[in-house]
């Protein structure tokens, strides 16, 4: 994470961003840290802590609408699924455009767009990348930490007994104190695992058939886990924390999210998105009407993938029948023609000996 991090900061226009980003987080962090300073709390951990929770809790609306999207997804799939078996091996110009056409025309029926899950994903990436900046380097983006002395910042950087600027690694090899070390990362672990496993619930299968989304959800369930708590190890315990603070936030704000969803019908959300699009589409000159038209038209002839299957046994057998027949003529016509050939070469010998 902090090569990537790194990486991205080295490409000018992004790492321009990013650092404007960190610079105003970093602000929101002063901030607070400015706050519990005056009722004598100057805690680096716990501002970290409050931190974190604060810019989750902004990005909210987006992660609601990113597990929106896959709620409407988990019941759109079996329908892109069968417009992908149905052009499965045709490659040319012709059958892709017709797929990508009858893909969107789906895609507008359910009100949303092939996007509408990377949106949010998009916009969420510059903030918490800009997250780590301010974790991995404090003084430089918080004004009030500059103005510590170095003992002062040694007091206010130790969060239960550990120095946030310290990774639980060099706590091992250094005064071999192991708990402390491994608290962090061990909670970040269990807390990331608690994440990802709230946000499978968004994503059931549908029909007895498994979202793909939904399988890469359970791949990550355990993944994610050892990846949180292998770079909880190698990073500042501050950047540990903020992980934790994280995935505690993640799980409970998930488990809101989850709740709120089974009390709502999905018909319900797809007729909203269904209004949204409708008003979209009129502001660009496009009625309902010709998307239902079109819709109709392109996606009712698509079969089941059970169908596609059979479908293709029967057309496979078929022209293989058809072979079979063809040969079978080619190789009667053939036959009948030398029976003649030979009756012709008779007729020409018994002449020939007539006339000697």
């Amino acid at each position: 994470m902090i090569n990537l991090v790194a990486s991205c900061s080295n490409v000018p226009i992004i790492g321009d961003i990013l650092s404007w980003l960190a610079n105003i987080l970093g602000y929101l962090m002063n901030w607070i840290y400015i706050f519990f300073e005056s009722i004598g709390i100057a805690n680096a951990g716990l501002c970290i802590i409050v931190f974190t929770f604060v810019v989750k809790a902004i990005l909210l609306p987006l992660t609601f609408r990113q597990q929106k999207f896959s709620k409407i997804s988990a019941i759109m799939n079996p329908e892109i699924q069968a417009i992908q078996k149905k052009y499965k091996n045709k490659k040319d110009a012709e059958s892709v455009g017709r797929m990508q056409e009858e893909t969107k025309l789906v895609y507008a029926r359910y009100g949303t767009s092939p996007t509408g899950g990377c949106l949010q994903l998009v916009i969420q990436m510059p903030i918490l990348f800009s997250l780590y900046y301010v974790i991995m380097d404090i003084t430089k983006y918080v004004p009030s930490f500059r103005e510590l002395t170095d003992v002062q910042m040694l007091k206010v950087n130790t969060f239960m007994g550990m120095n946030l600027s310290s990774s639980p690694w060099e706590l091992i090899t250094g005064d071999g104190r192991i708990i402390y070390a491994v608290l962090i990362p061990l909670i970040a672990g269990f807390a990331q695992f608690l994440s990802t496993r709230s946000m499978n619930m968004v994503t059931p299968s549908v029909n007895g058939e498994e979202n793909p989304m939904a399988t890469s959800m359970k791949t990550m369930t355990f993944t994610m886990p050892l990846v949180s708590t292998f770079f909880c190890f190698t990073m500042p315990a501050g950047v540990g924390l903020y992980w934790v603070a994280s995935s505690v936030f993640q799980v409970i704000s998930q488990l809101g999210v989850n709740k709120y969803f089974e009390k709502i019908d999905i018909k319900d959300i797809i007729s909203k998105n269904v209004v949204k699009q409708k008003k979209k589409n009129e502001k660009k000159g496009i009625s309902s009407k010709t998307v239902a038209d079109a819709s109709r038209y392109n996606t009712r002839n698509i079969p089941a993938p059970k169908d596609i299957e059979k479908n293709e046994t029967t057309t496979t057998n078929t022209n293989t029948t058809e072979t079979k027949k063809s040969k079978n003529t080619r190789t009667s016509g053939t036959s009948t023609s030398g029976n003649l050939a030979s009756k012709a070469n008779m007729v020409k010998d018994f002449n020939d000996k007539n006339k000697k």
